[in-house]
């Protein structure tokens, strides 16, 4: 069997919003596997009997109408009874910046996103990763149904050694009953972390069409 305690903790005061989450899993059977939010990395094992602790604290902070900031803190500790234990820690900050339109219809006119990442796991069944990750996002809105954005992403792997350099455009319209999105990317690698020729290009066109009814 399996037993689980949980706490849910939340405060809310202008212009701050803190949140803390914790749980505390004992029993059979339980999932080993650990998916990276930041990063899509998937390091997975069988299931494992013992006990497993787990806290996400995030506090966000409205500096004013137009910025918004935030950190967010991730902890997970395994401890099978037959193996050693593993953990992960995850760090994320963001920032985010809207201008509004300053006459008619109060609206959105741009917006800027920064996301800076770092995680670190190690499992109890030598598998290892860690990274850390550096995001930029605007948008700009010319109408209220069309967006234009764009984005660029560097990703360092610590382990590796090795580097991913990103960048976006995209757009979507928006309609009453009828969203078409259109996106494209393009990526480069290096071979480690000791200054060598981005040696690999990547590159994804994607459309989509979300039609209510």
């Amino acid at each position: 069997g399996q037993y689980l305690a949980r706490h849910l903790y939340k405060y809310q005061a202008t212009p701050y919003r803190i949140n803390i989450v914790s749980e505390a899993l004992y029993g059979d059977e339980l999932d080993r596997s650990v998916n990276s939010r930041a990063f899509g990395a998937v390091l997975a094992g069988s299931a494992f009997d013992g006990y497993s602790l787990s806290n996400e604290s995030s506090i966000d902070y409205s500096l004013n109408r137009s910025s918004k900031a935030g950190v967010t803190l991730l902890l997970d500790y395994r401890d099978p009874d037959n193996s050693e234990a593993g953990y992960r820690v995850a760090v994320r900050q963001d920032y985010r910046y809207t201008r509004y339109a300053s006459v008619g219809v109060v609206r959105r006119l741009f917006e800027l996103n920064e996301f800076l990442d770092y995680e670190r796991i190690d499992t109890e069944v030598d598998s290892f990763f860690e990274a850390v990750a550096l995001t930029g996002v605007g948008n700009y809105y010319p109408v209220s149904w069309t967006r234009l954005g764009g984005k660029v992403r560097w990703q360092h792997d610590i382990d590796r050694g090795d580097d991913d350099v990103g960048f976006g455009l995209y757009t979507d319209f928006t309609f009453s009953l009828l969203t078409v999105g259109m996106e494209y990317e393009y990526g480069l690698r290096t071979v480690d972390d000791t200054g060598g020729l981005l040696d690999r290009t990547e590159q994804r066109w994607r459309i989509s069409l979300k039609k209510t009814f």
